[in-house]
């Protein structure tokens, strides 16, 4: 909680990424499903800061500064669309290509649309 406070308050939340990113121990785990989905999401420290910093960041800005009418941003996504069309192209079920289009949007599109 105390990180979503300083992420709001904080002037330059490039420098507050990068620097729990090198501050936090190295953690990875598992998190299974139920049913039929064997694992749910492998979550990582560098996966657990977008998740906890910067995606809540997206609903509390009420400006975003992302705008799809410039041409870099236009290139932005439609790579993550191309990447996810190959992941439900390549993958072998359901939950494994909604799994790694998650992992696309919060490794590659979120920090890109925050900074």
């Amino acid at each position: 909680m105390y990180s979503l406070y300083t992420a709001s308050r904080d002037e330059n939340k490039l420098g507050l990424y990068y620097f729990l990113l090198f501050i936090l121990p190295p953690v990875s785990m598992s998190i299974s499903g139920g049913g039929g989905i064997n694992q749910l999401i492998a979550i990582s420290h560098p996966r657990m800061l977008p998740m906890c910093i910067l995606v809540p960041l997206i609903f509390k800005t009420s400006g975003l500064t992302f705008k799809i009418n410039n041409r870099v941003n236009l290139f932005v996504i439609a790579y993550f669309a191309l990447s996810a069309f190959l992941n439900f192209r390549d993958s072998l079920s359901f939950a494994d290509a909604i799994r790694y289009v998650l992992y696309d949007f919060t490794d590659f599109f979120v920090p890109y649309m925050i900074f």
